[in-house]
């Protein structure tokens, strides 16, 4: 595939067709898909940064490519145990294995050994806690976001019972509602609980049939063998990076603090000791990029294992749509914003959505090849929602195993009717 930066002809060089231009992106052929995977230099990043980010994104983008065309016209079943979440699971035990040997010699060092032995134990036990894996936790979930019940929701949780025993996937332990454009599901700490969490302007704003992909697509996670889920891989996905960051403590002194007198030591010590930690710190980043690219292709063929269960529980037609609906999602969320702070509640927003879907009709083709170039990393653990909604409709067709009629809808809507102006005033004020 050709790449090119400037200058940009009028048409294709490979097809001779008309090149698209959307929204101030550098024009690409929609028809060969030409120029689609330039990603454009970004001076504010410094050159050292930006070529960084555009080899990422290059090897972001190819390997996509390279998942989709090779997931594509094959059934798409549940990921099991391949080549590359073995390696992590190893690369996670070699992990386990330093940090326990961090922490167990610095003990030691603290306890049994002269002054500046001590002080060295302390050091080592410090980085032990700092890059330990981290199994998330519920508590700041609870806190940050409404928890919702079976007595006060019931529409709702009977239509994730319903869901997620034709996914055969377990309930969640816990729903929670949020004022975000999204949804997740997580597994959290020692105990392993099962997180759902809704964001209402996204739920509020889908169509009855979307919410029951939506729900399907997050359940399926809780069965799809999940990478990002595993206890056995996270330690190897976390650790280098954590590496990288602590080896980088100047730079980030600077970054996030202006003021005299931190920003000024940190600067006079910045150049000495930043070239003493640069090459390992680079290093570090370069096994967290290499592990992440392996983790990432198992994490999206997950995903797609995700879309094709949404798909056999809430239809393809409904998974195409969704998936134009994440595709745009940026779009959707500043109309949702601009409604929110004219006063609008959730009724406004989904009539705003609604209208800006209509807009975006002619232009849906460009705007979810655009997501190939604009979404692509090695760091993704989701394919670019264009490939998705490609996967959705080119696999065999199935029609809705769980239906959800508009007048369910409504009792849905009015179950949560009552978080719509709090998070109005939180996405008026943030959007």
């Amino acid at each position: 595939m050709s790449i090119t930066q400037t200058p940009v002809p009028a048409l294709c060089p490979q097809c001779h067709s008309r090149l698209a231009d959307e929204g101030g992106e550098l024009p690409w052929c929609e028809r060969c898909e030409w120029n689609l995977a330039f990603r454009a230099p970004d001076p504010a990043l410094g050159r050292f940064t930006d070529r960084q980010e555009r080899w990422a994104h290059r090897i972001g983008y190819r390997l996509d490519a390279d998942l989709f065309t090779k997931l594509s016209g094959h059934p798409l079943t549940r990921p099991g145990t391949t080549a590359v979440s073995a390696a992590l699971t190893a690369v996670s035990v070699l992990v386990i294995g330093i940090l326990l040997g961090l922490a167990v010699g610095g003990l030691w060092l603290v306890v049994a050994g002269p002054f500046l032995l001590k002080l060295i134990g302390v050091i080592m036990i410090g980085c032990a806690l700092l890059c330990r894996p981290r199994l998330g936790r519920v508590a700041p979930l609870r806190e940050k976001y409404d928890e919702l019940s079976r007595t006060g929701q019931p529409e709702l949780f009977a239509l994730i019972d319903r869901v997620a025993a034709a996914a055969g996937a377990p309930v969640p332990d816990l729903v929670l509602l949020s004022p975000e454009w999204g949804a997740s599901a997580a597994v959290l700490g020692l105990r392993r609980r099962r997180v759902l969490t809704l964001g209402l302007p996204l739920w509020s704003s889908l169509r009855p049939q979307e919410r029951v992909v939506l729900l399907a697509h997050e359940l399926g996670h809780f069965v799809n063998n999940d990478n990002r889920r595993s206890l056995r891989t996270q330690p190897a996905l976390a650790f280098f990076g954590d590496v990288a960051e602590l080896l980088s403590p100047l730079r980030r002194l600077v970054e996030e603090d202006d003021e005299e007198p931190v920003a000024a030591f940190a600067r006079l010590g910045q150049s000495a000791l930043g070239q003493l930690l640069w090459p390992a710190a680079r290093a570090a980043w370069l096994v967290h990029v290499l592990l992440h690219v392996l983790g990432a292709r198992d994490a999206q063929r997950a995903e797609y294992h995700a879309d094709d269960t949404a798909a056999r529980i809430g239809g393809t037609t409904a998974t195409g749509s969704l998936m134009d609906v994440v595709a745009c999602g940026h779009l959707h969320r500043t109309v949702v914003g601009s409604r929110a702070r004219g006063g609008a509640r959730a009724a406004g927003w989904r009539e705003a959505v609604e209208q800006t879907r209509a807009a975006l009709e002619p232009r849906l083709g460009r705007l979810r090849q655009l997501t190939r170039r604009r979404d692509a990393s090695p760091f993704s653990s989701h394919p670019p929602a264009g490939l998705r909604h490609r996967m959705a409709v080119t696999q065999p067709y199935r029609s809705a195993q769980v239906v959800l009629t508009e007048a369910a809808a409504e009792r849905l809507d009015a179950e949560l009717a009552g978080f719509e102006e709090g998070y109005r005033r939180v996405i008026a004020a943030s959007w």
